[in-house]
């Protein structure tokens, strides 16, 4: 019954014009119907990028492979994950003699990647997600202009941290070049919690989407170098979400500009609205 549920709501989705399959989209998500021609809240205003923001840097920026020219001329080549490897299709068995541990991903979308921590024994699989993350768009129904943009490429990058202790994803809340939040992602793949800090590392008591961490959690060693990439990084965009990591030194992950597509709920829920009156300039038809 759920899954007949959810096909037609696809169905319906996709013959809707782009701001009525936004508003139900955004009606499933938040359990109201969102404001898209006077939008107040983040939520809202995210919806309205979508629908309107067409700045060519975007797709530039999400996309996992070109960012990183980008990256490079604003904070050097320290900050940037090198690419191994990267193409359309995986080059040959006998060529992929990259040492482990890697990562393999797509460019052109979210949560597309694979972890491999020892010698490969059966590639057929990775090569079937390889192929289908290639040929198929990114949720095209979320309506996220900048990834349709996107020329498809898998890369394969090092691996982050070590396998013991997975590195901290510190996520920094960029509005009109200043860093006002960041988040942390914690035991994301057992049972996912975030905590939320001002610009001062001071925790917050909010959280969005996930159940508030309640446990301390230590400022990273670079954090002001990680503040300050983030701000130099976001200059110029009334929104971007900026994501790092402090390992030895710092490093960059990626920038998302349309985080969890608007659809998760900030708890308390007023703090929707709080980080709605921060994106100064969100692009809304006149």
């Amino acid at each position: 019954m759920r899954k007949t549920a959810k096909r037609v709501y696809r169905f319906v989705r996709s013959v809707l014009p782009p701001e009525l399959s936004l508003s139900v989209f955004f009606l499933r998500s938040h359990g109201r119907w969102p404001n898209l021609r006077n939008p107040k809240t983040f939520s809202e205003k995210l919806q309205c990028r979508k629908l309107h923001d067409r700045n060519p840097l975007l797709p530039v920026l999400i996309d996992k492979i070109l960012v990183k020219d980008y990256v490079r001329k604003k904070l050097g080549d320290a900050w940037v994950t090198p690419t191994l490897w990267s193409g359309k299709k995986l080059p040959p068995r006998s060529e992929r003699n990259w040492k482990v541990p890697f990562v393999i991903k797509a460019n052109h979308g979210c949560k597309w990647n694979m972890f491999v921590h020892e010698p490969v024994a059966d590639w057929e699989p990775i090569e079937i997600s390889c192929d289908t993350w290639i040929n198929t768009p990114w949720h095209p129904l979320l309506l996220e202009w900048a990834y349709s943009k996107i020329d498809p490429h898998i890369l394969v990058e090092p691996f982050n941290g070590s396998l013991e202790a997975p590195l901290y994803d510190y996520k920094f809340w960029v509005f009109s070049g200043r860093v006002e939040y960041v988040h942390v992602e914690i035991d994301k793949f057992i049972s996912h919690k975030r905590r939320f800090f001002d610009r001062k590392w001071i925790a917050q008591d909010f959280t969005c989407g996930f159940p508030m961490e309640q446990r301390h959690l230590p400022k990273p060693p670079h954090f002001s170098e990680l503040l300050g990439a983030a701000e130099e990084l976001g200059s110029g965009f009334p929104f971007v979400r900026v994501d790092l990591y402090d390992e030895d030194r710092p490093r960059f992950g990626e920038m998302t500009f349309y985080p969890s597509s608007g659809a998760e709920d900030f708890s308390p829920q007023s703090w929707d609205l709080k980080f709605g009156e921060l994106w100064v300039g969100a692009t809304v038809r006149s």
